[in-house]
């Protein structure tokens, strides 16, 4: 707000320049001119009018900063590595923040994944953060990353199943086109969505977390859909081999019987 004071003094100079201006012009051209002389009083209540007016922004402009100031605020940290991701909450505001939940945000916010049951030990939710306080609000590896990654793909994987869609056709093999749409679903962005006592903060969360959580889901979908497949080939293979064993005895007894 350093430009307020110049923006207060160019309105004035400029009503000032304007009313001199008028004033000379009326008393220079009084033929072609309506004769009137400019009245300072009037002058004066348009400055001190121009003035409250300006006086009234800063005041709400004041009190807005200090409602900000005031306001609990949050940033994050986040590390990740391989199938190992971290994430940090540190409480930035002048005044404590008090975090009750977590939720992450996806598929165009049609999706909200409470995180209650993916928080590291040490986040105990609720939770109060004085400036400069910090917490590890997730800590994955390795089961619990994936644990993670079966969480976020878990709706698309209810979406396909109640359209009919599976990821193994039996004579037919793996459906590509299931994992396809489950590809799909890794391009996209996710938000982490924390809770406060006074509102809810929004973060970007990384999208090569979010893409190798969904990854590491859907390989081990894939790899489900293949030993499925290979059940199928076994068991065909079990009943191919007692048709057979069938088919010899038959012969057998045929051959007896004459």
């Amino acid at each position: 707000m350093n430009w307020m004071p110049g923006v207060v003094v160019l309105v004035v100079a400029c009503v000032t320049c304007a009313s001199l201006g008028l004033t000379a012009g009326i008393n220079l051209n009084p033929v072609s001119t309506v004769k009137y002389v400019w009245d300072w009083n009037a002058a004066g209540s348009w400055v001190s009018g121009i003035g409250t007016f300006f006086a009234v922004i800063v005041t709400l402009w004041q009190v807005r900063r200090q409602q900000e100031r005031e306001r609990p605020q949050l940033a994050i940290q986040q590390h990740f590595e391989s199938k190992t991701y971290t994430l940090i909450l540190v409480s930035t505001g002048l005044v404590p923040a008090t975090v009750f939940g977590a939720s992450l945000s996806y598929d165009d916010d049609k999706t909200h994944l409470d995180l209650a049951h993916h928080l590291s030990e040490d986040s105990k939710l609720p939770r109060r953060l004085d400036r400069g306080d910090a917490v590890t609000l997730l800590e994955l590896k390795n089961v619990s990353f994936s644990m993670l990654g079966r969480s976020i793909i878990r709706p698309a994987l209810n979406e396909l199943e109640a359209h009919g869609v599976k990821s193994a056709v039996y004579g037919e093999g793996i459906n590509q086109s299931y994992f396809d749409r489950l590809n799909a679903c890794a391009s996209r962005e996710a938000k982490l969505i924390v809770k406060t006592a006074h509102n809810a903060e929004e973060f970007a969360f990384s999208k090569e977390a979010f893409q190798a959580l969904l990854k590491y889901a859907i390989d081990d979908e894939y790899k489900l859909a293949q030993e499925k497949c290979e059940s199928w080939k076994a068991d065909a293979r079990e009943l191919l081999g007692m048709l057979e064993d069938a088919r010899k005895r038959s012969i057998v007894t045929i051959s007896e019987a004459e």
